[in-house]
């Protein structure tokens, strides 16, 4: 290991006098370091060194009955897997999802995994990654509180819609009543508005003509204050 200073526009080799330690704890001496007016980091000065796997982002999102976890790593070196794991109490973790690594790399790499059992309540999910030999790392844990409203979904079925009818099925909505639903095209403008009646608010299902034309838009229903939203393909 070497001491690194900073002179304004590069980092500058301040040697070592002796490295002392093992691998998880020890010091370096620099000689030449007399004055701490500017910032200072440890570096090598060779390739045996490399980073282990750098994790970019850790995100846990509530969607209807699910949880989406997103992660993104900038680079991976000897990267067997990814352990997904979540904990009600932010204590005891339980095992959710595996996702494999992609080895060693030096682009960015996106993954992503589902969490399909959570009730109501507060949930810590956090990643454990494993190399090929068998070392772990863990990532930071994210919180996430799932209501009866982020519960609520709204899906189109089919999707994508093949045919001049709209079908859309609602569940866990807070409560029975109007519902206003308004379709969005790609450029933010209304296409369609259509109005119905919640019977069932854990369970409902509604048709409706269309005539649109093929392509992506967002659907929204509003209901005593709630709102849900979905996209829908038209081919």
């Amino acid at each position: 290991m070497i001491c690194f200073r900073w002179y304004g526009s590069q980092w500058t080799n301040h040697y070592q006098s002796s490295n002392s330690g093992t691998q998880a704890n020890g010091e370096v001496t620099s000689q030449f370091v007399g004055v701490f007016d500017t910032f200072f980091t440890l570096g090598s000065s060779t390739v045996n060194n490399p980073l282990p796997v750098e994790l970019l982002s850790f995100t846990a999102q509530p969607i209807g009955h699910r949880v989406k976890l997103i992660w993104e790593t900038a680079s991976e070196l000897n990267n067997h897997y990814f352990d997904v794991e979540v904990s009600t109490d932010g204590r005891k973790f339980e095992f959710v999802e595996r996702v494999q690594g992609k080895g060693t790399t030096s682009e960015r790499q996106l993954y992503q995994a589902w969490d399909f059992r959570p009730a109501m309540g507060n949930f810590y999910y956090r990643l454990r990654q494993v190399d090929y030999d068998g070392k772990q790392a863990l990532s930071k844990v994210v919180r996430i509180t799932i209501s009866d409203t982020a519960m609520a979904e709204v899906n189109a079925f089919p999707n994508p819609v093949v045919s001049e009818e709209l079908r859309l099925r609602f569940v866990s909505l807070s409560r029975t009543g109007p519902i206003h639903i308004e379709l969005f095209d790609v450029h933010g403008r209304i296409v369609r508005v259509y109005y119905g009646i919640i019977t069932n608010a854990e369970e409902s299902e509604m048709v409706f003509e269309h005539s649109l034309s093929k392509g992506f838009y967002l659907l929204r229903a509003f209901i005593a204050g709630q709102m849900v939203q979905t996209r829908v393909v038209i081919k």
